[in-house]
């Protein structure tokens, strides 16, 4: 069989993208190391597809650029020769990466109600378009994550939009009526909104806006008022509501919790975010106590109050150890964070600055694909929607791979190198087998159809 492959790696500083093909021979049993199995008959979760998020400063250094370079950074994210995006995560509200605090949500009597004009000066001119024009690119219909870093500072126990605080038990029903017209707002727009999220990060009191949240109230809070909300809202499509959407170490525990039988019909997906460290086997946790539920990898970045701007392999490798070892445990839906930023990693209201897939020089009007770019279209491109993980098994652990069986029948694998040294690797499926050399400190994604499958459409 034909195998179709693709592989980025640096040299000199240089990043080197190359697409290559090989050929299979029948597998004689001879061949006992170097091999990686695929399994394509022993199948696992269905994926939903990669997204990214869409903040007002993502849109802030779209709206800088010359259109025909915001273009093509479009095209770059979300055409199927790129990194073929079909989500896209939006906060309510301001969240850090927004030009400054702000909230859309005013008092009306004993109601709150959406003030138009604040939308329209923020979500109208820094978001809702680029979602649109995106829209335009997908062969797909996006799909929209809403979810808000903090209510409106009147709202909270501290008075303020940052450092914690909780949510009032007065304002409930407002704050939940408030996101239901967010929600309503965005569809009136003609977008999908498929996810609500109930608050980013509710355990963790920043320095930019953020709300506190326990799992009782969490629970509480989707019962009682965020479901009834978005049931009264008279919403064309009823979104998936998601809990946590915080870091992987306290996920289970979470989603234990929260996700008794009173709500089990109500929630549909549980998020969480990279920043306390690997913690796959939480992952496999819920996907095997909570097969109902969908699992999302909602948030992940590079801070450079932590990392070197500069160390691009070190940032590319992480996206890649993450990518493969969240889907491997039964990830639904990967979701990276901002889109684009500038080349500090900003705009950041309050400072945090982080890396992004690509970057722009807003002086000159240019932008860079940086290598986690090339890393993450390793996987974006080729594992579409619909796309089955399928079993597989290496001959060690300084390598990492990930196997889906495609739609049309494909199969693609990615292997990821992080290792300095060369290393061969013997693909082995359905009584073939093929040779492959994995470049030090490389990506590389093979795509070959079965005999058992209809030609590839890759």
């Amino acid at each position: 069989m034909m195998i179709q492959g693709e592989r980025t790696f640096c040299y000199s500083g240089d990043i080197q993208n190359e697409f290559f093909g090989l050929q299979s021979i029948d597998d004689s049993d001879t061949v006992e190391k170097e091999c990686l199995n695929i399994y394509p008959e022993i199948e696992y979760q269905q994926f939903k597809g990669f997204g990214c998020a869409i903040t007002e400063a993502v849109g802030s250094v779209l709206n800088t650029l010359d259109a025909s370079i915001s273009q093509n950074i479009l095209e770059d994210c979300f055409s199927s020769s790129g990194l073929n995006y079909t989500w896209i995560r939006c906060p309510i509200d301001s969240c850090d990466f927004s030009l400054a605090p702000y909230t859309s949500c005013i008092q009306q009597q004993k109601n709150v109600a959406l003030d138009e004009r604040e939308f329209a000066s923020h979500d109208g001119q820094y978001i809702i378009p680029w979602i649109k024009r995106a829209s335009q690119l997908s062969k797909r219909t996006l799909s929209l994550y809403l979810v808000p870093w903090s209510p409106p500072a009147w709202m909270k126990t501290n008075s303020k939009r940052d450092e914690g605080g909780a949510l009032l038990a007065e304002h409930k029903p407002a704050w939940a009526s408030y996101m239901a017209s967010y929600v309503k707002r965005y569809e009136e727009q003609g977008l999908v909104v498929s996810i609500v999220g109930v608050q980013n990060e509710p355990n963790a009191a920043q320095k930019w806006d953020s709300c506190l949240y326990t799992a009782e109230e969490e629970h509480d809070f989707i019962l009682e008022y965020l479901y009834p909300a978005l049931l009264q809202a008279n919403l064309d499509t009823l979104p998936l509501i998601t809990v946590w959407d915080h870091n992987k170490e306290r996920l289970f525990e979470r989603v234990r919790e929260v996700c008794q039988e009173d709500v089990s019909a109500i929630i549909g997906a549980a998020s969480f975010h990279w920043y306390s460290g690997d913690h796959f086997d939480q992952v496999a946790l819920v996907s095997k106590e909570y097969p109902q539920l969908l699992l999302i990898f909602s948030e992940g970045c590079i801070e450079y109050s932590e990392f070197s701007s500069d160390a691009q392999i070190a940032h590319a490798q992480h996206y890649a150890h993450q990518i493969i070892g969240d889907l491997n445990h039964g990830t639904h839906i990967w979701l990276d964070w901002n889109m684009v930023l500038a080349e500090n990693g900003g705009p950041n209201h309050a400072g945090n600055f982080c890396d992004a897939p690509i970057l722009c020089n807003l002086s000159t009007k240019s932008y860079q694909k940086r290598l986690t770019y090339y890393y993450i279209r390793h996987f974006s491109r080729y594992i579409v929607p619909g796309s089955i993980r399928i079993a597989h098994s290496l001959f060690t652990a300084d390598i990492e791979a990930t196997a889906w069986k495609r739609p049309d029948g494909s199969i693609v694998t990615v292997i990821h190198n992080p290792k300095s040294e060369r290393k061969n690797v013997y693909l082995r499926s359905l009584g073939q087998l093929c040779s492959c050399t994995l470049e030090g400190e490389s990506i590389t994604t093979l795509t070959f159809v079965t005999p058992r499958s209809p030609a590839s459409q890759f």
